[in-house]
């Protein structure tokens, strides 16, 4: 059997390897290493008049968040370019992946399968993003009948976790069959093989804060606060800090490079996730992917990417988790960390990968071609 040509479009830059976390670039160097793979990226047009108006009125006049992207007039108006990029530059291909691109989605042409590799539905995206009532009804409505919509038009969808399958089959009504699991890759790959993790004093902790407070800022400043009267511990963190600043004793160092945050992944012991959302969190594979045993709030999409007791912890998203997050810090033994990270390494090579992630989605081409 010939393998399958495969046409991909997106929104995101596929030579940008902090798109989407770095999905859309190594999804498709993956697909490439086993089949012909076509990419298209689809440029943003302007939003339609009548969405820029509702975008102003919804802030100055309601303090409410209006998204056009995802409106029925300007999610129109851009699958009406996709389409044509799609007939233009992927005439050939067997099969059309959506990559991320529920919205350019909604008027690509029946004639060859499509696949939507997605990480939630519309609306578990706005009620984790846009909480206590910041985005506007007729935002959140027209969301809704845009993700449905678009769900209509496709054969399948492949997600990165249990959680996001459970989403789609509630919010969207899709049947289980049209849905499968595979965990991404990594963003950033490591730099080089794991180092031989060597017994020390100190438990070095790393936290990255993309969005500060949906990651738990606050929560790991005082959950390591309190284990730091217990044993000595040293916190890292990057990407993202609080207005209010820092303690003197964390070590912050801002946004890194992809080289650069691999090789704080591998001089941590572990990594501190309690995230208030998250769909399949990269940062928690790519800290697997480097052997780093990874702590983390029992929410979303996080399960599937942490084998609790075997590569990390979970802990339950409470209103207050820092005694249960600062008793794990605190009572983590080198030996057992070792053994973590042991498993993490064993997960990577066998499931959180991006071979893995790629046959998974031809598997599926295959099956429904």
């Amino acid at each position: 059997m010939s393998l399958p040509r495969l046409g991909i479009f997106s929104p995101w830059d596929f030579t940008d390897e902090y798109a989407w976390s770095g999905v859309a670039h190594h999804s498709v160097q993956a697909l490439s290493a086993h089949t012909k793979v076509s990419a298209v990226q689809v440029p943003k047009t302007s939003d339609a008049f009548i969405d820029r108006g509702l975008t102003k009125a919804s802030g100055s006049i309601l303090h409410k968040t209006y998204l056009p992207s995802h409106a029925l007039t300007t999610a129109t108006q851009q699958s009406r370019l996709t389409a044509q990029l799609v007939q233009k530059k992927l005439s050939d291909c067997d099969a059309l992946i959506s990559l991320a691109a529920s919205s350019q989605s909604l008027l690509i042409p029946k004639d060859r399968p499509l696949i939507q590799v997605t990480d939630s539905s519309f609306e578990a995206m706005s009620r984790s993003y846009y909480r206590n009532g910041q985005l506007s009804r007729l935002s959140f409505y027209q969301g809704k009948a845009v993700d449905y919509l678009s769900s209509r038009k496709s054969d399948h969808y492949v997600v990165a976790s249990d959680w996001s399958a459970d989403v789609l089959m509630r919010d969207l009504g899709l049947a289980s069959g049209k849905i499968t699991v595979a965990p991404f890759g990594p963003g950033t790959l490591p730099v080089s093989q794991p180092p031989v993790r060597e017994e020390h004093e100190e438990l070095r902790v790393l936290f990255i804060a993309s969005d500060w407070k949906r990651k738990g800022g606050d929560t790991v400043l005082t959950a390591v606060a309190e284990a730091r009267t217990k044993r000595k511990i040293t916190l890292t963190v990057v990407g993202q800090k609080p207005a209010s600043g820092l303690p003197e004793w964390v070590n912050f160092l801002g946004r890194l490079s992809r080289q650069e945050l691999s090789i704080q992944y591998f001089s941590h012991d572990v990594l501190v996730e309690p995230t208030q959302a998250s769909a399949g969190g990269v940062v928690i594979t790519d800290a697997i992917a480097h052997g780093l045993p990874v702590i983390a709030t029992n929410v979303g999409g996080v399960p599937t990417l942490v084998q609790d007791g075997v590569t990390g912890f979970l802990i339950e998203n409470l209103r207050s988790p820092n005694n249960h997050l600062s008793h794990l810090m605190s009572s983590l033994s080198q030996s057992s960390l070792q053994e973590f990270s042991a498993h993490c390494l064993k997960d990577y090579s066998q499931r959180m990968n991006w071979d893995s992630w790629s046959r998974e989605l031809l598997n599926v081409v295959n099956e429904i071609n």
